[in-house]
């Protein structure tokens, strides 16, 4: 039988088997069984002939496809998609330059813990020679829930010989990232969405949300204005009470003006949250005109949860302002960041945030505080202590290329306004200057004090004399001070230390490279005769 070649087809694809053998002749009958004796040989050719046909059908089917294949290929590298250019645009590239990010900054905290300060820094110095951005650097530790790792690798890097600095570096990258993600409402925006997604979508939006903290606070209200999608609200809920203390200030500033269907939600998570800084807004809308009986129950119920006892509206509101004035890290959200936020609520704009310097924060906030507690009742002769206190500092503690947003807002300096409030007020300021051991608010509400028109108050007996305690402040500047107000006023009666003014006014005579007389003198005719 002649050799048979495969189509002509086969052979345009570039492709020719060997011809197919001529089968062996038959072995001759079997003497016993009248048939035909099978032979190795018969054995052989059968199994090479099964052979033969499974590569060939295996070798046709794949000329067939790769005939069909090249025509495809074909066809992309003319529209382009087989270009480098796409290719580093796909899904699979982008996921190859995420997971080099992963890898570097996995490789950076790894040699770090296994104290390998040459092999950190190399791994470190190509971290940020990739390109890293603070903002992608923050969103590998955060969706590689890498947070307790770095922390153990920063607390062990900062004292390591060889690869402090570049541990530095680090976390002060790391933290602007953080900051830049928090403020990205884009990204907030998307993460709301992700709570209406898949299960793996919802845990890994309310962690972005929780992370931003009270940024993430006023879309996540505008969720709840609406109302527009149950199951949301109640996973956006969720979300508000999993931030806690960040959510307490922008919820406050909006539950007097949102409606009352609103204010009974937000009610409820100030509740749940258990922050005590919600007590003086809870009060105050509770004993609000107009407010409706549902609105005041939650309220109250509230109220008495986070541990409120004296319906005192005013009182309230002063004791708060009174832990802003001694700066309670626990009420400022972001202490390391070098703004943070003054919460305001408008009908159509909704949540608005004003940076503040966090130098003058908490200052900015005991004054709104005190005033809240004036407008409850104006005779709190403490709430106009603590705004006055709160005026001064904040003038004291703003920094050179800081500025208050809020400072036009004031009809008068603070330190006119110390003077007008009286010397009672002045004799406060100072108590808590003392306390607070505040040598600049100190002399500031001695000089206001000795501005007063009420000086032969300055040393009345009867409660606490702040002022005589500045002699023997120590300070010797508050000592002059204090000498030279009390010279000033001349009190006609002892008081304690009296004999501490005129060694004092000589000291600070002393204390000078000029040469000055002193007079002394019964009357005053003698003393202009001498």
């Amino acid at each position: 039988m002649p050799s048979v070649p495969f189509p002509g087809r086969i052979h345009a694809a570039g492709f020719t088997p060997g011809p197919i053998q001529d089968r062996p002749p038959a072995d001759p009958p079997d003497p016993f069984h009248g048939r035909p004796r099978r032979s190795n040989t018969d054995r052989r050719w059968r199994i090479d002939s099964m052979d033969r046909t499974f590569r060939t059908s295996t070798s046709t089917s794949l000329v067939r496809a790769l005939a069909i294949g090249g025509v495809l290929l074909t066809g992309f590298e003319a529209t382009g998609f087989g270009s480098t250019a796409f290719a580093a645009e796909t899904p699979v590239a982008q996921d190859a330059a995420e997971a080099d990010r992963v890898r570097m900054v996995g490789d950076f905290l790894h040699y770090v813990l296994i104290a390998k300060p040459d092999l950190a820094e190399a791994a470190g110095q190509k971290l940020f020679a990739s390109g890293i951005t603070d903002a992608e650097l923050a969103d590998v530790v955060s969706e590689g829930d890498l947070d307790d790792k770095v922390e153990r690798s920063l607390r062990r890097g900062r004292g390591m010989a060889g690869v402090g600095p570049m541990v530095t570096e680090f976390e002060q990258r790391l933290e602007a990232g953080r900051l830049d993600l928090a403020r990205d409402q884009d990204r907030i925006k998307e993460s709301i969405g992700m709570l209406d997604g898949s299960l793996r979508a919802q845990m890994m939006g309310k962690r972005r949300l929780v992370e931003a903290g009270e940024y993430a606070v006023p879309q996540l209200l505008d969720v709840i204005v609406s109302g527009r999608n149950p199951e949301l609200e109640i996973r956006v809920t969720s979300v508000i009470e999993e931030i806690k203390r960040q959510a307490v200030l922008p919820l406050c500033a909006a539950l007097p003006e949102v409606s009352p269907s609103v204010q009974v939600k937000v009610c409820r998570m100030l509740s749940n949250i258990g922050w005590p800084t919600a007590i003086p807004t809870l009060l105050d809308v509770a004993s609000a005109r107009g407010t409706t009986p549902e609105v005041k129950n939650a309220a109250m119920t509230a109220f008495r949860r986070l541990g409120g006892t004296s319906t005192d509206v005013s009182a309230a509101y002063t004791a708060l302002a009174r832990k802003f004035f001694d700066e309670e890290q626990s009420l400022v959200a972001y202490p390391g960041d070098p703004a943070n936020m003054v919460w305001s609520y408008g009908p159509h704009s909704g949540l608005v945030q004003t940076p503040v310097a966090t130098s003058i924060f908490c200052q900015v906030m005991a004054m709104r505080s005190a005033k809240a507690a004036l407008v409850a009742d104006s005779s709190n002769r403490t709430a106009l202590a603590v705004y006055v206190a709160a005026d001064l500092r904040r003038q004291n503690q703003i920094g050179a290329n800081e500025s208050d947003p809020f400072a036009d807002d004031a009809k008068y300096s603070p330190q006119f306004f110390a003077t007008a409030a009286g010397s009672s007020t002045a004799r406060a300021v100072l108590a808590m200057a003392i306390d607070s051991k505040d040598t600049a608010l100190v002399r500031d509400a001695i000089e206001a004090l000795g501005m007063t028109v009420e000086r032969g108050r300055m040393v009345a007996s009867g409660g606490r004399r702040p002022l005589l305690e500045c002699l023997r402040y120590p300070d010797r500047r508050v000592q002059y001070d204090t000498a030279l107000v009390l010279g000033v006023a001349m009190p006609d009666m002892a008081f304690a230390g009296d004999n501490q003014v005129v060694p004092l006014l000589a000291s600070a005579i002393r204390a000078t490279n000029d040469s000055y007389a002193a007079v002394v003198a019964s009357t005053e005719e003698a003393r202009n005769s001498l």
